[in-house]
């Protein structure tokens, strides 16, 4: 991998297709503007506003040194986005890839707001605002999907916590889906090799949980307590801990320690902390129904 520089005040949005990479930037020259409301009324003082561009950078070239707007053509019929996961309706609360590009036709999924627990599917064809197919997956998370050859493959699971089993599902733009028998396919080839274990595994495990048991990340929680479940580089740290807002209930937070290649995870403690923190403060949780025996997976 390599770091490569781009000669703009912002890169703002970033796409590809199966030939290039096109990037969204704002770039000189710029102009100062009056600034205005929501309703379109001027405030006050003014505002900087850049210029913008497109810029396709074709993918089967050598990496370039430096992206600038003189070496590589603007997409003239290509518009800067301004968008982010954050920014769409149905927002994936997993941070997953929620979209996927098979050359005229784009698809995008992503969990029902009316209907609970479910995930729709939309496939679009060319500009089209309306979708050519609306499918809606009762009772299912999408964790994973990517479409090619006129069809969209998801990688879905139950949407009950803790989720049961997974499935791949295929369907088209005709709106027809099946689910795909996967227990035969071995990919272990097509895998990146997972490194050895690291000589300093265990006492790296024993740091973590002398950081995160009796941990008070948020006043709302007590009975704070950390264990290891699991072996080297699936296990997971189990936080468990009470919450004024869940009488009765032990939630449990899962934390991975090491990425899927085997890498550890850098600074654990700080994003646990913050992380469990946000989530208690703002209850961000399941529903009390979906516990099981007494305990609630977070």
């Amino acid at each position: 991998m390599r770091r490569v520089e781009v000669d703009a005040a912002a890169i703002v949005s970033a796409e590809f297709d199966e030939s290039s990479l096109y990037l969204g930037v704002e770039h000189d020259p710029w102009e100062r503007v009056p600034r205005v409301d929501g309703t379109g009324g001027k405030r006050a003082g003014f505002e900087l506003r850049y210029s913008s561009s497109v810029l396709q950078i074709p993918l089967h070239d050598p990496a370039p040194l430096r992206i600038d707007r003189d070496t590589y053509l603007c997409a003239e019929d290509r518009q800067v986005g301004y968008t982010s996961e954050y920014a769409d309706k149905y927002y994936n609360e997993n941070h997953r890839r929620k979209r996927a590009f098979d050359g005229n036709v784009r698809w995008y999924w992503g969990k029902d707001p009316i209907t609970r627990g479910a995930t729709t599917v939309r496939a679009y064809r060319g500009e089209a605002s309306s979708p050519a197919t609306t499918l809606l997956l009762p009772g299912m998370d999408v964790a994973h999907g990517v479409a090619g050859g006129g069809r969209l493959w998801l990688v879905a699971r139950t949407a009950t916590r803790p989720a049961v089993g997974r499935s791949v599902l295929s369907t088209g733009v005709d709106g027809g889906i099946h689910s795909l028998i996967t227990g035969g396919i071995d990919i272990t080839d097509r895998c990146w090799p997972v490194g050895p274990e690291p000589l300093d595994h265990h006492g790296y495990v024993q740091y973590c949980l002398r950081g995160l048991d009796r941990m008070r990340f948020s006043d709302k929680v007590d009975q704070v307590s950390a264990t290891y479940v699991g072996h080297w580089p699936s296990g997971r740290i189990h936080v468990r801990f009470r919450h004024r807002d869940y009488p009765g209930l032990m939630l449990t937070a899962r934390l991975n320690l090491y990425d899927e290649q085997g890498v550890r995870l850098d600074n654990l403690l700080s994003y646990a902390s913050a992380e469990l923190r946000e989530q208690a403060d703002t209850c961000a949780y399941p529903a009390a129904s979906e516990a099981i025996a007494g305990v609630l997976h977070v």
